[in-house]
Order: C-alpha cells, then structure tokens, then sequence
C-alpha cells in the first residue's frame, strides 16, 4: 500500500526538479559535474541506475522465496500474523547491489573510452526520459542527493501537517 504519494515536476530542463508529497518538498539541481561527464561516465551512470533500479525492485518488483520470509508478531499481537524479509536475505541482496555498483564505479576513470551513446548530457536525459523515466529519475535524484557533499544540490522542505494547519487558522 502507498502511503505517500509524490509529484515529480521538471523545473528547469535537465537541470532542477521538484519531488513534491503532501509532507516534504525536495528540490534537487543536478552539479554541474554531471553536465560535464564523458561519455563514458554517462554510459556508466546509465548502468548504475539500472543496477539501483533492480536493486530496489523498480524493474520487476520483488519475487520473495517462502523460505526468504518469516513469521513476525507486533507487540501486543498474539499471533504471529504478519510476513517480514529474513534480514539475511536482504543484507545478500545489498551486497549484490553494492558490487554491482562498485564494478561500475571502478571503471569511471580508468583512462579507457568506449564507443558510447550517449556522447552528453543532453542525450542522456532524452534517452533516460524514453524509458521508465520516473522511477528511474528517482534513482539519478538519489545519486545526486548522495553526491550532495557541498549543500548546495538538494534543498529539502518539511511541510507542515494539515491538522496543525487547519487547527492554528
């Protein structure tokens, strides 16, 4: 069940975008150092988006083995009604993820270059925007939000809530 739902809006093309839910605003700039990447940084970019995107199961949702689950009881329940993830199998899963990433990452600045589409920036979001774009824009957000060591990239808002809104009016 979603709980939030969130509204991605492109403010300024290929540059600033606004993820927006009922509680919280984030508007992200994409560095300047993305826009200037090599082709085959692009390449790689494309690729470790499509490796956080399995990691996370955007591209086919999670198919969880029975033996991968366990029973699980809140407090106060009497039963064990409730299915969660064995801890196991989720620490397998990012460390999966984290070696993908990693291959990918080494490869950065190797000094190679490949024959690579896309050639730059531009052509990067065109070709990101003809596919699953929002889910993958999540993951090239996060990315960003990750490489946010200045500050200056991702400006996060907390609304505040409607009820304390409504009761102060």
């Amino acid at each position: 069940m979603i709980q939030r739902a969130q509204t991605i809006t492109e403010v300024k093309k290929n540059k600033v975008y606004k993820i927006e839910s009922d509680y919280e605003i984030f508007i992200v700039t994409i560095p300047d150092e993305f826009e200037n990447m090599t082709p085959n940084q692009l390449w790689l970019l494309m690729h470790q988006i499509t490796a956080f995107a399995h990691g996370l199961g955007f591209d086919h949702g999670y198919v969880i083995e029975n033996e991968e689950l366990e029973g699980y009881k809140y407090r106060g329940d009497r039963k064990f009604k409730h299915q969660k993830v064995n801890p196991e199998y989720k620490k397998q899963e990012l460390m999966s993820l984290l070696t993908w990433y990693a291959d990918y990452k080494k490869d950065w600045t190797n000094g190679k270059e490949y024959d690579c589409h896309p050639q730059n920036w531009e052509e990067f979001m065109d070709s990101e925007k003809r596919g699953d774009w929002e889910e993958r824009l999540y993951i090239l957000l996060m990315i960003v939000l990750l490489q946010n060591i200045n500050g200056k990239n991702v400006k996060y808002t907390r609304k505040p809530d409607k009820k304390v809104k409504e009761a102060a009016a």
